[in-house]
């Protein structure tokens, strides 16, 4: 014979479905938070790499004004007689 389910078996039910829901939510949470802080932390080192190039660029580019200045004067001295050659 079928038990009859009554308005509070459904209730404890419908509280027990809500729970497993709960903490699924709760572990779905957990894990999204440890992958985020993991992408933090790589894009932390991504963006001190990225630092590391541009200062360098930017040297790169001081360097090649020196060599454009220096190979201008080294024209004008030649020009004007001051060459030391």
């Amino acid at each position: 014979m079928e038990k009859e389910i009554t308005l509070k078996d459904l209730a404890r039910s419908i509280e027990d479905l809500a729970g497993f829901v709960k903490q699924g939510f709760n572990d779905m949470e957990k894990r999204f938070e440890r992958r985020f802080d993991g992408i933090d932390e790589r894009l932390d080192g991504v963006e001190q790499r990225l630092d590391g190039v541009e200062l360098r660029l930017d040297q790169a580019a001081y360097r090649f004004e020196l060599v454009e200045l220096t190979h201008r004067v080294g024209n004008i001295e030649n020009k004007v007689g001051l060459s030391a050659n």
